[in-house]
């Protein structure tokens, strides 16, 4: 899995922090934003957990360099988010994620 989107009108037109943790169980998450002398990786990126706060236009560029790596083997897994908005507005959701043997492509 690479990268994500999360779409929130009252956010997108309105300044201020908003919050977002993603989490998964066995795979490894990661997420990147830009900074001065480059990419500067999220808090707890390569575990399972990260967890940043920032405008709607940094939450968007975490959230398209968002990237998972699986465990070892096959099966299914679940990325599951929180977000809240400017507001204290929650969103939250499961991606569900197939994970192949060796040698195949992650959905």
């Amino acid at each position: 899995m690479t990268g994500a989107s999360h779409t929130d009108s009252f956010a997108q037109s309105n300044p201020g922090a908003m919050y977002v943790g993603i989490s998964d169980g066995s795979g490894l998450l990661s997420g990147y934003y830009p900074g001065s002398g480059g990419e500067v990786a999220v808090a707890g990126s390569g575990g399972h957990a990260i967890t940043f706060s920032g405008s709607y236009a940094d939450v968007q560029d975490i959230m398209n360099s968002l990237t998972y790596v699986a465990n070892v083997g096959s099966g299914t897994d679940d990325i599951h988010y929180d977000v809240w908005n400017q507001a204290g507005v929650e969103t939250d959701d499961d991606v569900p994620v197939t994970v192949q043997a060796a040698g195949g492509t992650d959905t």
